[in-house]
């Protein structure tokens, strides 16, 4: 049932991303407060997209980082059961949300990619046998 919450959200393939690329990383240098919801949102997320939506914005993403929390708190317990992805507000630093989001476990995170991978290949054979008449 927490996959199925996953896969029905679009901005979890975004914070599984995030955490492989970052997880652990102070953005903030040497506050300790991690990263800000505004930076997370505006340069990272808007990045993300970029690179995985060449077709446009896609409406069911979210367009601001206050929705871009949002989503992350409605999916934060499935991430943290099937990725082991850790979300910590740090708090508010200069008028910004802060967050620290990492893996407590990669063996965890690892085995999350390849099930991705397992279902990808497997849909993409299903529509080939599909078009070719199987």
């Amino acid at each position: 049932m927490c996959q199925t919450s996953l896969e029905a959200e679009p901005v979890t393939e975004f914070f599984v991303d995030f955490v492989r690329k970052y997880g652990g990383v102070d953005f903030n240098n040497k506050s300790g407060w991690g990263i800000s919801s505004d930076v997370l949102f505006g340069k990272y997320f808007n990045q993300w997209m970029i690179e995985n939506n060449s077709g446009g914005m896609d409406k069911k993403l979210p367009a601001t980082s206050s929705s871009l929390l949002n989503r992350l708190k409605r999916i934060e317990p499935d991430l943290k059961r099937i990725y082991s992805i850790v979300i910590e507000p740090q708090g508010v630093h200069r008028g910004k949300k802060w967050y620290r989001l990492y893996c407590k476990d990669l063996e965890m995170l690892n085995e999350g990619a390849e099930e991705e991978i397992l279902e990808k290949q497997t849909s993409i054979e299903k529509d080939s046998n599909e078009e070719a008449g199987w």
